[in-house]
């Protein structure tokens, strides 16, 4: 096995704020917690750290970095730096854990094993794929402070999995929420270039649960070979509120990468900045989100650059506030709305801005030529008694819409790409299984 060496750095500076992290629990409460490899327990309630280091040597009520409250299950950091090495800096199974931040704290966790599952912050984690991540919670994070995650992997792994910045539940088991009012940063980055099959990456990753921010969110996201999310939700009925900021950078480059081995397979890759696929998805946005993908695979194969995706049976996104999106160079959507078997809208009371840029590149294994599209509004109903239902987009009083879609800066004929596969709105009803009763 190769070795390689992949660093995790999150840095939290928080004031008399609480992050809860619930999970299902195998443990009654009360019970003891790791901390950089330190056992703390209902009698050893103190710890102190000294460059990286936790020790409980002189540490007192009065003089402390780290604080263990078995009977409310609340660790306390206090100007704590905590660093290991091959194993989570903070570990738990507890059914509620509380972690109380005060001041600024470090948490710096490195694994040097290829394809081992790990996370920085644990709390009975319970994901059996092989995965990297910064946070794992099972039922969610309330974030009133502010959080830096840092996840980089190096070009000589051979990493193959998902990597995420922040897992929030798990897949069609366990659901989780966001709620942040405070600021979270991102950082996560894939430079794997040996690897046969991608690695997708997502800065947050949330099953089955809510998202609320009247804080910022702030996610750069990028790999190789493999799907690139910024903030991405699955498989949830419970509606998305934004009314803070959202930025989110993503880039999936497919494999052409500087000094990607020419064994390394390219397939499809997809790249989306806010992306929610579920039953059915109601988003509200009053604050600004300001949202980049770009997907640089020229694979052959369908692949696609989308800001702001909801794929589900039925799609409501409402903007009362500001929206940029752009969407770079392959199949592009700068706002993407697909239903199934119900109404898909898109109503703006506020200020929606989108650019949308393609290649046009039509070879291989691609579903027609690869397009531009500033709005997209589409239903694929594969009922056998489709029912008539909406694709549509309301314009209120006031509301400013603005879309520019055209040829990526680098194609040959630019003219010719723009006119023939950019479109500023698409909306579009296909139904395969029967008659609608209408045109």
């Amino acid at each position: 096995m190769k070795k390689w060496q992949r660093s995790l750095l999150a840095v939290l500076s928080f004031c008399l704020c609480l992050l809860p992290m619930t999970v299902s629990a195998t443990e009654e409460d009360g019970e003891s917690i790791s901390v950089g490899n330190v056992t703390l327990t209902p009698e050893t309630e103190y710890a102190k750290t000294d460059m990286g280091t936790v020790t409980t040597e002189g540490a007192t009520q009065e003089d402390y970095n780290i604080r263990w409250e078995a009977s409310s299950a609340t660790l306390t950091l206090n100007g704590a730096e905590i660093s290991a090495e091959d194993i989570s800096a903070i570990q738990a199974d507890i059914e509620k854990l509380t972690i109380s931040l005060i001041g600024e704290n470090r948490i710096s966790a490195k694994n040097t094993h290829e394809n081992v599952e790990f996370f920085a912050i644990q709390n009975s984690g319970e994901i059996s794929t092989e995965k990297i991540s910064g946070i794992y919670t099972g039922a969610g994070l309330v974030n009133n402070a502010t959080l830096f995650i840092e996840i980089s992997v190096p070009s000589q792994a051979g990493y193959s999995d998902t990597i995420a910045g922040i897992i929030g539940g798990e897949y069609e088991e366990q659901s989780a929420f966001l709620k942040n009012t405070g600021k979270i940063t991102a950082e996560i980055q894939n430079q794997s270039l040996t690897t046969w099959s991608g690695a997708d990456v997502y800065g947050i990753l949330i099953y089955s649960g809510g998202m609320e921010n009247s804080g910022e969110l702030d996610l750069t996201v990028s790999t190789v070979n493999g799907d690139a999310y910024g903030l991405r939700g699955t498989s949830t009925s419970v509606p998305w509120q934004n009314n803070g900021l959202i930025r989110s950078d993503v880039v999936a480059y497919g494999g052409n990468y500087e000094g990607v081995s020419e064994e390394l397979h390219k397939g499809s890759n997809h790249a989306c900045a806010v992306s929610v696929v579920s039953d059915q998805m109601e988003m509200t946005n009053a604050g600004t989100m300001e949202l980049t993908a770009k997907n640089a695979g020229n694979n052959l194969t369908a692949e696609y650059a989308i800001g702001l995706e909801l794929d589900s049976s039925s799609s409501v996104l409402n903007n009362t506030g500001t929206i940029h999106c752009r969407a770079y160079d392959a199949y592009t959507w700068g706002i993407y709305l697909s239903n199934l078997t119900d109404n898909a809208t898109l109503t703006n009371s506020g200020s929606i801005t989108i650019e949308a840029t393609t290649d046009g590149q039509s070879d291989g294994e691609q579903i027609g030529p690869a397009c531009a599209t500033g709005i997209g509004i589409n239903m694929d109903n594969f009922e056998t008694d489709p029912v008539p239902i909406r694709t549509e987009l309301v314009l209120e009083p006031g509301s400013s819409l603005s879309i520019s879609t055209h040829a990526a800066g680098d194609v040959d004929s630019p003219e010719e790409v723009t006119y023939m596969y950019c479109q500023a709105i698409q909306l579009q009803k296909i139904y395969y299984g029967g008659d609608p009763q209408y045109d």
